[in-house]
């Protein structure tokens, strides 16, 4: 078949108007040709569908909220009961080995550089003259230097890379492929279309209910003569290789099987995980994206549940039983643990310190908590796999543990560490260190770390049992040269890191306290928003959210006292310098707004350690000195913009016909003088702004929502009392002179304490 006839099948197809209409008519092609038919359109379809440097049909972006039905064909499209898994197949299942062209620049290193398998064992037809790179002729591909790779493989390949380097979905005039949802703005979300597929891909080739895996629907050849369903990939496990002489059959099916499942795990294992982990020297290394980090957690959940299963349960024959626990035991200790060791330690070092780290950490702590994940075999039988405050029980986790400390020990350091750069007073990010507190402070948890140390220079805890048949393998450890260094929980480097990490979360919890206490609502703003005229406010920082902050607190205090209990420290008091704060805030030069400072005889501000630490992390900042007339500041949203511009002209009129009188009361001696200056707006401190600043008078202040709510309330209250209008106006004024005397009296007190 020609290059345009296998394009007009599917040009066809892709022409449909819908999507339903497109998902029908590809399953049409792919049920009604046969495998030569196919073999000459597959690559052109996965390309359309996957894309390598164009978006492909978004599959990412799909989510079940925003594109419900877009969502539900696709999934069952791509299903592992649709008509691509299908295709896949029917396509590997051919006794004509079927090969198709992989670009090598996008193959993970570990991936593009593996040797030719051992020479014992089975061999793969053409792995001697079909693997090596070459130069691709194919349509999508011409001039790149491609291996050579299976169906199922191809298909895998592209399934992985899709996130990788994701791109977002073009504009619906440039696609007419799915218009219906390529024009939504993309989230990140851990149950989009993607992460479904890959959790129906594992649940599939993986079962995690005790069951094998299920047949190829294509017949299978015998194991001697291994014709088909070949992959590409080198270095398949060691018990898939070997062929008894007893149990052909059975075995052969295993091995045809197993080879599936093994090849699904490595590649998503290295597409996902070795792009950092082979190249962590590299400086060009992106830092890996969410759906990457979504994907991840998904892979390690579903390992967890298939590594649970309990294999006194299973079904399958004693000899299968042996292969499937080698098996498990393999792709864990080989493939999966270190490299998920380096992708985490990478991803705590490069993370950007936002909230979205959370993801992040839900992969680590997801990880090093197996027993979450139970054997679904053991549901309903009263059968309890947490982690238990009874040792014997929580025994059962204790080889893996020991498998992978530095999981428990390296990682908590990187995680500690990355807190103290943290802004703590934020209720996301102290949300993530409660986490990691509460979770290290389960029963037995911390001990069987310790023990896990010390068995490692050689001191096996005389408790340590066979491991249980569903958890991990203790033999299968970290390898010697792994770059990761080891960490010692009861090092005193650690304890260091904790005690100041102690020291940043009570300094963060005084920031959180302050922001509570200053942003409580007086009587006048409870009122107005009583009557539903709250937003016209001066009520603190748009940003501030009380039920935040009061969770931000809770969480600092919990996590302060699980971090002691931990690590058996005190928690410590503020330093002098947050206790002079806090006892005595009026001796700030700047303010009670302003961070801890100092000013010199020039002038010039001087930070303290706690004044840095308020600017780094947002929590206070500098005032800013006004060189401009202050009734010449910007309207205000809490201010009536009329109001202001008749108040600035009726100012301005009074300053120019009495300016010389003011100048001449500002310039008496005492009290009146200085209550003069208040008036006039002459400032007490030269450091704050203009000391030449001429006396003058502003009636802004009658602008201010706030100042009219009480004007009209006071009037309101007059005319109910039956006071006349000059009865009410004297009063009014009375009273405001009484405010204004008290208020200049304050201020003059406060001047005087602070010199």
């Amino acid at each position: 078949m020609n290059g345009c006839s296998e394009h007009g099948i599917l040009g066809t197809a892709f022409s449909k108007p819908t999507l339903s209409e497109k998902c029908k008519e590809l399953t049409k092609i792919i049920d009604e040709n046969n495998p030569k038919t196919l073999h000459h359109i597959y690559p052109h379809l996965i390309h359309t569908m996957f894309g390598i440097i164009t978006p492909g049909w978004g599959i990412p972006h799909i989510n079940p909220r925003q594109h419900a039905l877009e969502f539900n064909l696709l999934r069952n499209f791509f299903g592992v009961d649709g008509p691509m898994l299908r295709l896949v197949h029917k396509l590997q299942g051919e006794s004509v080995l079927l090969r198709y062209d992989f670009p090598l620049n996008i193959l993970p290193p570990a991936l593009s550089y593996m040797g030719q398998v051992e020479s014992s064992g089975l061999g793969y037809p053409g792995r001697a003259f079909g693997n090596a790179p070459y130069t691709s002729t194919a349509t999508f591909l011409k001039g790149q230097t491609c291996v050579r790779v299976s169906a199922f493989e191809f298909y895998f390949f592209h399934f992985a890379h899709v996130i990788i380097n994701l791109l977002p979905p073009p504009q619906p005039t440039k696609s007419p492929l799915l218009p219906a949802f390529q024009s939504r703005k993309p989230v990140a979300v851990d149950d989009n279309l993607y992460c479904s597929l890959v959790d129906d891909y594992l649940g599939y080739f993986l079962p995690i209910d005790g069951s094998y895996p299920p047949t190829m629907q294509s017949p299978v050849s015998n194991v001697q003569t291994p014709t088909r369903s070949s992959p590409w990939i080198p270095h398949i496990s060691s018990m898939i290789r070997k062929s008894p002489t007893k149990q052909t059959d059975n075995l052969g099916i295993t091995q045809n099987e197993i080879w599936r499942s093994d090849t699904l795990v490595r590649v998503l294992v290295e597409f996902w995980l070795g792009q950092t982990t082979s190249n962590r020297n590299n400086s060009t290394v992106k830092c890996p994206t969410e759906e990457v980090a979504y994907a991840v957690r998904r892979l390690i959940k579903h390992m967890h549940y298939f590594q649970n299963v309990n294999s006194s349960s299973l079904s399958y024959s004693h000899l299968n039983d042996t292969v499937m626990e080698s098996f498990k035991q393999n792709i864990s200790c080989n493939f999966l643990q270190p490299r998920l060791l380096e992708f985490l330690a990478y991803c705590f070092n490069v993370w950007p310190l936002n909230s979205s780290f959370r993801i992040i950490l839900e992969t680590w702590l997801s990880y090093i908590q197996p027993w979450r994940y139970a054997d679904v075999s053991t549901v309903g039988k009263n059968v309890d796999m947490r982690l238990s405050s009874d040792r014997h029980v929580a025994n059962a986790w204790y080889h893996f543990i020991i498998s992978n400390l530095p999981f428990y020990t390296q990682l908590l350091k990187e995680s500690l560490t990355r807190y103290l750069r943290m802004d703590l007073s934020k209720q996301a990010n102290s949300l993530l260190l409660y986490r990691v507190a509460k979770i290290f402070n389960q029963p037995n948890l911390m001990e069987m770390i310790e023990e896990a140390e010390e068995a490692q220079y050689g001191v096996v805890p005389a408790h340590m049992h066979s491991p249980s048949p569903g958890s991990y393998i203790a033999s299968g450890r970290m390898n010697d040269h792994n770059p990761i260094n080891a960490t010692v929980v009861s090092s005193p480097e650690l304890k260091e890191i904790v005690s100041q990490l102690l020291m940043v979360c009570q300094q963060a919890l005084g920031t959180v306290q302050k922001l509570l206490d200053k942003n409580k609502p007086d009587f006048s703003t409870q009122v107005l928003k009583f009557i539903g005229f709250g937003d016209l406010c001066e009520v603190g920082p748009s940003n501030f959210n009380e039920a935040s902050s009061k969770k931000s607190a809770q969480q600092l205090a919990d996590s302060m006292q699980l971090l002691s209990e931990l690590f058996d420290l005190q928690i410590p008091e503020l330093n002098e310098s947050m206790r002079s704060v806090d006892t005595n805030q009026s001796l700030n030069p700047l303010g009670t707004d302003a961070p801890d400072c100092s000013l010199g005889e020039d002038g010039v501000v001087h930070l303290s350690s706690l004044g840095r630490h308020e600017i780094i992390n947002n929590i206070k900042k500098l005032p800013v000195s006004i060189k401009c007339e202050p009734a010449l500041q910007p309207i205000r949203s809490y201010e009536c913009a009329t109001l202001v511009r008749v108040m600035h002209s009726l100012s301005t009129y009074i300053n120019k016909k009495y300016e010389a009188e003011f100048k001449q009361f500002c310039g008496l001696p005492g009290f009146r003088g200085k209550f003069a200056k208040f008036i006039f707006n002459i400032p007490h401190s030269p450091n704050t702004v203009d000391s030449n600043q001429l006396p003058s008078i502003s009636f802004r202040f009658f602008a201010h929502y706030r100042t009219i709510f009480y004007t009209v309330t006071f009037f309101l209250l007059c005319y109910l009392f039956d006071y006349g209008i000059f009865r009410s106006f004297a009063l009014f004024l009375f009273l405001s002179a009484i405010y204004i005397i008290l208020k200049a009296v304050v201020l003059e007190l406060k001047v005087k304490q602070t010199h």
